[in-house]
């Protein structure tokens, strides 16, 4: 998979269900599952991400790109079928 359509596509994968949650009201912030290895990317606690979902919530509805390609929705169809690359 190319790297830089690696963001967009995790940004679109993330968007349909926060702009789920988003339209949910007083919902409670999605349960993660605990990592399996120490990372220094994410929360410091539990605690920490509920507050900061309660804050900014309803902000992850607004994800959008600047990104149009020339042959619209075809690119991203023939995105997803590539074989990804390591």
């Amino acid at each position: 998979m190319n790297r830089a359509l690696r963001p967009f596509l995790l940004a679109l994968v993330c968007a349909i269900p926060a702009w789920s949650l988003a339209r949910t009201k007083g919902a409670a912030p999605p349960t993660l599952p605990q990592p399996s290895a120490a990372s220094s990317v994410g929360f410091s606690s539990t605690a920490r991400l509920v507050e900061h979902y309660q804050k900014h919530g309803r902000e992850f509805g607004s994800i959008r790109t600047f990104f149009k390609p020339n042959d619209g929705e075809a690119y991203f169809r023939r995105q997803a079928r590539r074989s990804p690359q390591s």
